[in-house]
Formats: C-alpha cells, sequence, structure tokens
C-alpha cells in the first residue's frame, strides 16, 4: 500500500514537472509569436473557455453573464485569444470559490465595452479581490496566489499575447469588493 502510495505521489510529482517545464517553454517563446489575421468572433471564444470550467462553475454555484456581441470580431490568432482570457477566468474562478457559500452571490461578468479607437473586454468577479502589494506583484513570472496549484505564469502569458497585437491589461482589485480586468485591443 505504501509504495503504491508512494508511485502515484512520483507520477503527480513528475505530472508537475511536465507542465511547469511545459508553460515555461510556451511562456519564453511566445516573443516569437506572429500576430494573427484570422476573423476570430470572441463570445465564440469565450464560450468555449466557459465550457472548459463549466463543472466547476455548476459546482460552485457561479452566476456567469457574458456580454460581447455575437458578431464582436477580433483579427488575431484564435489560440492568441484563448491565452489572454482562458487565465483570467480561471483566475476570476479561484477567487470565486474564496467567496464563502452564502456570504456573498459568486458573479463572473465578462462584457465588451467599444470606443472609437479601441475595443475594452472586461473579466470582473465578486471574489475577495486583492490587496495593492499583491497586484503590484501579479505580472510577474511565477508569482502566485495559489502556490499548490498556480505556476504564476497565466497573467504575464495573458499580457504578452495581448502585447503582440498592441494591446494592454489593467486589473482593479481591492479587498472585499472583487477584481476587475480590463483588456484593451487598439481597432485596426
Amino acid at each position: 500500500k505504501l509504495v503504491e502510495q508512494a508511485f502515484v505521489q512520483t507520477l503527480a510529482s513528475v505530472d508537475r514537472c511536465l507542465l511547469v517545464t511545459k508553460s515555461i517553454l510556451e511562456y519564453s517563446d511566445i516573443g516569437k509569436e506572429k500576430r494573427g489575421l484570422d476573423e476570430v468572433r470572441v463570445s465564440e471564444a469565450i464560450a468555449q473557455i466557459l465550457e472548459k470550467y463549466q463543472s466547476r462553475i455548476e459546482e460552485l454555484g457561479i452566476v456567469v453573464d457574458v456580454r460581447v456581441p455575437e458578431d464582436s470580431v477580433l483579427r488575431c490568432q484564435k489560440s492568441h485569444l484563448s491565452a489572454v482570457f482562458g487565465p483570467l477566468v480561471a483566475n476570476a474562478i479561484d477567487a470565486l470559490a474564496e467567496v464563502p457559500v452564502g456570504q456573498k452571490e459568486r458573479r463572473l461578468h465578462l462584457r465588451e465595452v467599444t470606443m472609437t479607437d479601441r475595443r475594452i473586454f472586461e473579466i470582473q468577479d465578486t471574489g475577495p479581490g486583492m490587496a495593492q502589494e499583491v497586484l503590484a506583484k501579479v505580472f510577474e513570472p511565477f508569482f502566485s496566489t495559489k502556490p499548490s496549484t498556480g505556476l504564476g505564469l497565466g497573467l504575464g502569458m495573458a499580457a504578452k499575447y495581448l502585447s503582440i497585437y498592441n494591446g494592454k491589461i489593467k486589473i482593479i482589485s481591492e479587498p472585499g469588493c472583487g477584481t476587475c480586468v480590463e483588456l484593451f485591443f487598439p481597432e485596426p
């Protein structure tokens, strides 16, 4: 029985090492990526990301509100868009998991705001929020608020992929008030 447990733990450690190695390689290669020119429907990309996390969303009782027009299109590689939105949605879900049941409604909002010179996508949660000291470090490689499960590369990767399209990312958060991530895409 002990040998079996040790074997299972070893396999889990090897899997974690492979994930870390793969993530580091991907992080270091982002600078070599080329800007995509495909017309990607943002609502479809978001729907696929949410589908990936659907069981966890249901398990946690998260109310998801998506307000992105069906005809909203960005010229990019779909994988880049997923690499930007995916970690942000995952982080929001993880934050909402920290909200004690019954304390307040667990909500995840995804919406688009179009301006003349740019488009803004917001990912907002009603989670516990972050202190300014944490916010100051969130884009640092390997910084994670979830050391047992997080690698600390997701937000940095999202920002790097966004920069390929001259986009920017801004995070607004305060303890007890949730977090809002704003993604700025310049209009072509």
